[in-house]
């Protein structure tokens, strides 16, 4: 079976608060700003094979927006008085 995290927990391993996970939540991020979550009852917990993924599927984005190379050219100018 797999863990469930709660909102606290959650927020831990994300670095931000509790609040702003429910603002998120509230906004429509969930599953997209978030990991998806998932209710039991009145509770929203969130699986961790669901954080898992999600977090690889922010890593893989991350990579497709890193510049394979970045070249860098200047024009040298010359100011004169």
């Amino acid at each position: 079976m797999d863990k469930l995290l709660t909102a606290d927990e959650l927020a831990i391993f994300l670095r931000t608060s509790r609040a702003q996970i429910y603002n998120t939540i509230n906004k429509g991020g969930d599953g997209t700003d978030i990991p998806q979550s998932i209710r039991i009852g009145r509770k929203r917990l969130w699986p961790k094979c669901a954080i898992d993924g999600w977090v690889e599927h922010k890593l893989s984005e991350m990579k497709d927006k890193t510049p394979k190379e970045v070249i860098i050219t200047a024009e040298k100018t010359i100011n004169r008085i």
